[in-house]
């Protein structure tokens, strides 16, 4: 099942990869695929300098999650290889990086739908997404619900 919906979170990136026909993402991305289909299953050696780079990761996607954050861009930042980035990331922390962020937006939506009243497609733009179907894609995808649902569960809660 998680295999399933982070090959189906890759498969969108993809798709808006192809639409911005930007070569390097599709190709980062393809090997994500191929890495999950074939379950990678590389040993990696956790020393020190690579935990310690996850977790700066984390929390720059933490302070960042609303910027352009895509595997090249973590990559440069970090002085990382993109596909080494990508392998390291996921051992460390057993999750896809693109799965990460997505669900770090979708965290923070979900904070920004109860403490303001922001619309939808404000928020969407807040947490990173240009782009309201593809936030709707996600957020549906991440918790079962579409925003407009969840955020009527929230007020249902509050009231």
């Amino acid at each position: 099942p998680c295999e399933i919906m982070e090959l189906e979170t890759l498969l969108e990136m993809l798709n808006i990869a192809i639409e911005k026909f930007d070569l390097s993402d599709i190709c980062v991305t393809l090997d994500q695929i191929i890495d999950v289909a074939l379950k990678d299953n590389e040993s990696f050696n956790s020393s020190e300098s690579i935990k310690k780079t996850v977790e700066a990761i984390k929390k720059y996607i933490s302070e960042n999650y609303f910027e352009d954050l895509s595997l090249t861009s973590l990559a440069k930042q970090f002085l990382v290889d993109r596909s080494y980035l990508s392998k390291f990331f996921k051992h460390e922390t057993g999750e896809n990086l693109m799965l990460y962020i997505a669900k770090k937006r979708i965290e923070k939506a979900i904070e920004l739908m109860t403490e303001n009243s922001a619309t939808l497609t404000e928020i969407s733009f807040l947490v990173g997404y240009e782009d309201y179907a593809y936030f709707n894609r996600v957020f549906r995808k991440i918790t079962g619900k579409s925003p407009r649902e969840y955020k009527a569960y929230l007020e249902g809660q509050l009231n």
